[in-house]
């Protein structure tokens, strides 16, 4: 029997969606902070990355940009993920909390650790390099 593969990017959105906001976020901020060309994203509060964060993954495009997005999407996270108190303390734009102080301080690292454990598993199922070929050739048939 075939395993039926989702939608990368909806596999991706339900696995965020169900992050704690703050970590949201951060993940938001640390993402844009890290990949922009527009040097005004580096103002933005952390709503406001969430928001352009959220509009740039579910962005409307061609299938095959659309999966492409998602692969890249996917490893700046995993980067983020597996390097986040280093990323937070080196950029000063980052903080895992709008504490006064700007500093970033320690947020339920429990919390961060079931992340990255739900995070490690959709990308060794559901986002994995099989499971997106698999979408690929999908929506390669169908159009």
């Amino acid at each position: 029997m075939q395993i039926q593969y989702k939608n990368p990017v909806k596999v991706f959105m339900e696995w965020f969606d169900n992050l704690f906001p703050e970590q949201r976020k951060y993940l938001a901020k640390a993402y844009l902070v890290l990949t922009t060309d527009d040097t005004n994203d580096f103002a933005l509060d952390s709503d406001q990355a969430l928001v352009k964060f959220r509009n740039k993954v579910l962005k409307q495009d061609f299938p095959l940009r659309q999966l492409t997005k998602i692969v890249h999407v996917r490893s700046v996270i995993d980067f983020i993920l597996r390097n986040r108190t280093v990323i937070a303390g080196q950029t000063g734009v980052i903080s895992e909390s709008e504490h006064i102080s700007g500093k970033v301080i320690d947020l339920r690292e429990k919390h961060w650790e079931k992340v990255v454990n739900s995070w490690q598993r959709i990308c060794h199922t559901e986002l994995t390099d099989k499971a997106i070929n698999v979408w690929l050739k999908k929506i390669s048939q169908s159009g």
